[in-house]
């Protein structure tokens, strides 16, 4: 096959991860490797040959030579019929490969923060100016998902925390499709169920920081290392995507994932009348989209039974009469259609819970999970389970009264009408675990205090305790004792004032509830109440260096030579001089940038002019010893000195920016004289950095 378009690219990595498979669910535009491989099968290309190929597609469309990356925001043909995938699709895919290629080439020292450095490499350029406003397509991808397609192909999930540039492409490599379909296990872990509705994601964010302090912690070491960072903000955007995800979880297990099992949600519809009521099987809605089941001969053993669509609706609501497909759904058991196994979602249990159905079918539907408190229910149970089920619901609900039913589906059943929880009582009959409304789900969180590193605190900065989640009174258990009880409207409680020992410690939200531990590092000094802790600082031959790194006591008299920072204040080190920043005078004129730049690699500073006929100054300060100034304006670069420069360091450790360093140092106009010798030296230096 000859060579792949960018258009090709484009729409076969549109269809593969926007269809109507995906229709409601959270999409990712997750380009990464693994998918280039996949769709360069389909070209006939092997997994190299498919990155490749991928990577010259964009390039050639971009026009880097001619008018960079403005390709791309050529929209106007395409609003005309957004039913089509975005032509702007082939080139976001390209910046999320940047922030999966941030991890690879560590031997090369480039930090694994550095996107732009992976994304210059991928695009084979400098990024554009016209790169700044890349983010105006990840926000018309969340519109074209969610407002134009109403979610037919998925919803979206770009989002950013702090620069939207990065953190728009990040968002979709935070979380890989295997780690994604472990998820389960998380959910599992927590005991929960589909289509709990109070769910929240301070809850979830809880539970993955502390699994992700256990060796159990089943997901890869790219998602591992996001909690062990501790960058708040992407925590809580993976605990955002995980809480999206869970609202769309079917109750599949991963096994059932990975085999391929597909969800199929029946709903057993409830319709109450005076003295008696009208019980149906329903399977689900858009069934000609192949979602759950659709139309056509099913098999289950050696019996057939034909499934048809309604051709007045596209809303497939008809109730299911064939009585073997009636009794193997009672049998809770798997049905199968051309090979293709699917997992239904109701199973009958001995006390079914029926809950207020606002959506399409109206009237009361099956409930899967537990009751929530103060919430009505029909409720219907085996004639056999019914005094053991009235004896506990007269100590934690409300109901009006009692109906045996003849419908044939549940044939001598007993319909308590109108059930209301209002406390929740434990029992310990298996049979009635399915009425025992569920513990309201609670959040611990250490906020504050003398970090030192992953959940371990300085003693005597030990960092407050907050709750949330809690709808009444509930006990506090330090290492298994109990402490008191936490009020759910001040749910905060100063770890300092319990006097805690070092070693680690547990909090415990009731007897079975929510868990949390820390660890307190002992200090190595005494306590002085009227000595505060400092960071210390020394003259050394290079400038003020630190001493050690961590808190120190400053004692009462400093040495002239040290310098201690306690909080916004300095003491001692009178003979020392702290040079905090240096300005610099730069002159404006017919060039757009400038670039400051210091004896060492690392340092290197931009700054945009401003248009300006007229050679004012500006003032920029840096926090190095400025050398040169170069003025930039499209290829054009011009260097001035400051001062009298010295020759350049050589670098003793890789750093992120010494790339750019090195091409504006290589491209730029040696100064005349003395200096270009030393200028000389500094492009020895930078011809050895790629």
């Amino acid at each position: 096959m000859g060579r792949i378009t960018y258009e090709q690219w484009n729409d076969a990595i549109a269809y593969k991860l926007f269809c109507p498979e995906n229709r409601g669910r959270p999409v990712y535009l997750q380009v990464d490797d693994d998918l280039l491989a996949e769709v360069g099968a389909e070209f006939g290309l092997d997994p190299t040959a498919s990155r490749n190929s991928f990577i010259r597609a964009v390039r050639t469309r971009a026009a880097l030579d001619r008018m960079p990356l403005k390709k791309f925001f050529h929209l106007r043909v395409w609003e005309n019929d957004t039913s089509l995938p975005p032509p702007f699709i082939g080139f976001l895919g390209l910046c999320v490969l940047a922030a999966f290629d941030m991890e690879r080439d560590a031997s090369k020292g480039i930090s694994a923060a550095n996107y732009y450095a992976r994304f210059e490499d991928l695009l084979g350029a400098r990024r554009p100016p016209k790169f700044d406003d890349v983010h105006e397509l990840w926000e018309r991808l969340n519109r074209w998902l969610d407002e134009d397609l109403n979610g037919k192909f998925g919803r979206s999930t770009a989002r950013y925390v702090n620069h939207k540039h990065v953190g728009y492409p990040i968002s979709q490599a935070l979380v890989r499709q295997t780690d994604r379909n472990k998820l389960p296990l998380f959910y599992e872990r927590c005991g929960l169920q589909p289509n709990e509705a109070d769910l929240r994601v301070d809850f979830i964010q809880s539970e993955l920081e502390q699994w992700s302090q256990l060796s159990t912690f089943p997901f890869d070491q790219r998602f591992k290392r996001i909690f062990e960072r501790e960058d708040s903000g992407t925590i809580r955007q993976v605990a955002e995507m995980v809480l999206a995800e869970y609202q769309v979880w079917d109750g599949r297990s991963v096994e059932e994932i990975r085999d391929g099992v597909v969800s199929a949600e029946i709903t057993l519809h409830f319709e109450p009348d005076y003295d008696t009521c009208h019980l149906s099987l329903i399977p689900p809605a858009f069934s000609r989209n192949h979602t759950c089941l659709p139309e056509g001969r099913y098999r289950h053993d050696r019996l057939h039974y034909q499934l048809d669509h309604d051709a007045f609706t596209d809303e497939w609501f008809e109730p299911l009469s064939s009585k073997p497909f009636l009794q193997m759904v009672f049998a809770g058991q798997p049905i199968e259609l051309h090979h293709q196994q699917y997992k239904l979602w109701f199973k009958p249990k001995p006390v079914l819970l029926f809950r207020k159905d606002d959506g399409t079918l109206g009237h009361w539907i099956y409930a899967a999970s537990r009751p929530e408190l103060k919430t009505s229910y029909q409720l219907m149970c085996q004639p056999e389970l019914l005094p053991c089920l009235k004896e506990h619901l007269q100590t934690c609900a409300e109901f009006e009264g009692e109906i045996v039913l003849t419908n044939p589906l549940l044939q001598g059943w007993v319909w308590l009408r109108d059930v209301t929880f209002v406390r929740q009582t434990p029992t310990d009959d298996e049979r009635l675990q399915t009425v025992v409304p569920k513990p309201p789900h609670v959040s611990l969180s250490l906020i504050g205090g003398l970090k030192l590193g992953r959940g371990r605190y300085l003693q005597g900065g030990e960092p407050k305790l907050s709750v949330k989640g809690l709808q009444q009174s509930t006990m506090l258990f330090v290492d298994d004792i109990a402490y008191g009880e936490i009020e759910p409207t001040n749910g905060e409680v100063d770890l300092v004032e319990l006097g805690l020992s070092a070693g680690t410690h547990r909090f415990q939200i009731g007897k079975d509830g929510t868990q949390r531990q820390f660890h307190i590092v002992k200090s190595g000094h005494q306590p002085i109440t009227t000595t505060p802790l400092g960071h210390v600082l020394g003259q050394e031959k290079e400038g003020i260096q630190p001493i050690r790194f961590g808190l120190s006591m400053v004692p009462e008299n400093v040495e002239p030579t040290t310098i201690y920072v306690s909080g916004a204040k300095t003491v001692g080190g009178n003979q020392v001089s702290l040079a905090i920043t240096h300005p610099v005078w730069v002159t404006c004129g017919s060039y757009t940038r400038c670039f400051i730049l210091g004896r060492s690699p690392h340092q290197i500073v931009e700054h945009r002019l401003p248009n300006s006929n007229s050679k004012q100054s500006i003032i920029f300060p840096v926090l190095f010893k400025p050398q040169w100034i170069l003025y930039a304006q499209g290829n054009k670069c011009r260097v001035e000195a400051i001062g009298s420069p010295a020759p350049p360091t050589k670098p003793i450790a890789a750093h992120e920016n010494h790339r750019k360093w090195a091409v504006w140092v290589r491209n730029a106009k040696p100064p005349k004289k003395r200096l270009g010798r030393i200028w000389q030296t500094y492009c020895k230096v930078a011809k050895g950095i790629r």
